[in-house]
């Protein structure tokens, strides 16, 4: 019965033209809200509709740029672990970051669900982008873990010269089964931005997907694209987030120094 109420619930929103479960976001972001330590829940709009993210200044006297942190599947923008660690660490470590909730779905939902969710979460991208622009002339990069790595993958391959630096996909996974189908191998070699590919040495998942990203970057003559893997991580980097945060900032560093603020 619950189920039949989930996937009724599901097609509904589609048939009214959003994805979202916009009960439920709004339900995460009261929760993030009172319980927030560090940095400021903001409110942004992505074509007449309001989504919620976390908003961090750089700890130091001058940022050194700015973070779109994209969380996986279902998750939120403190989401504990991989999000959570990274936006905290990347403020500490004197960036601007924004931490934006990506289309949920009713809780349970497949992955496959999602597919409805794409172009929505492509906007709420764009919109994250603009408001980090409004925070002053600082070059910007993407993070994004699981999910939200592939969502924006599809975004900077959908433009010739997408507004961002480059890419940080952390355990990196495939779409599948999600409708229309989405293919991130034709993606990656259709984007121009530097690409760092990070997952733990422990995900069996990414070891053998890698392999194929790391094939098709260089069939398509992708020399900005960086594969690392770290040895004693699992898919989550569980006890390894320091590990993880500097190689990402590293990355995000060395690419910072010849980007141009569009």
């Amino acid at each position: 019965m619950q189920r039949w109420l989930r996937a009724t619930a599901l097609m509904l929103m589609m048939a009214s033209g959003l994805a979202a479960d916009l009960d439920r976001e709004k339900a995460v972001a009261e929760k993030i809200t009172k319980n927030l330590k560090e940095g400021e829940a903001v409110w942004l709009e992505a074509e007449g509709g309001q989504f919620f993210g976390v908003f961090s200044k750089g700890t130091a006297d001058k940022s050194k740029g700015a973070a779109l942190l994209l969380h996986d599947l279902g998750g939120n923008p403190d989401e504990p672990g991989i999000i959570s660690a990274l936006r905290s660490q990347f403020s500490r470590g004197g960036w601007t970051t924004l931490s934006i909730q990506l289309p949920l779905l009713v809780p349970d939902a497949a992955q496959a669900a999602y597919g409805a969710t794409l172009e929505e979460g492509k906007k709420r991208i764009a919109a994250g982008v603009n408001y980090l622009k409004g925070q002053g002339k600082l070059p910007i990069v993407l993070i994004g873990d699981g999910f939200g790595a592939a969502l924006g993958l599809l975004w900077t391959a959908s433009d010739e010269k997408p507004p961002v630096a480059g890419l940080a996909g952390v355990s990196l996974r495939d779409l599948d089964g999600v409708e229309p189908p989405q293919q991130l191998l034709e993606a990656l070699g259709k984007m121009t931005l530097p690409l760092l590919d990070i997952f733990g040495g422990l995900d069996g998942e990414a070891l053998y997907r890698s392999a194929k990203r790391a094939e098709a970057a260089r069939k398509a003559k992708k020399p900005s694209y960086t594969q690392i893997k770290v040895e004693g991580a699992d898919r989550d980097f569980t006890g390894m987030d320091d590990i993880l945060a500097k190689r990402v900032r590293g990355w995000a560093e060395k690419v910072l120094k010849g980007a141009s603020v569009p």
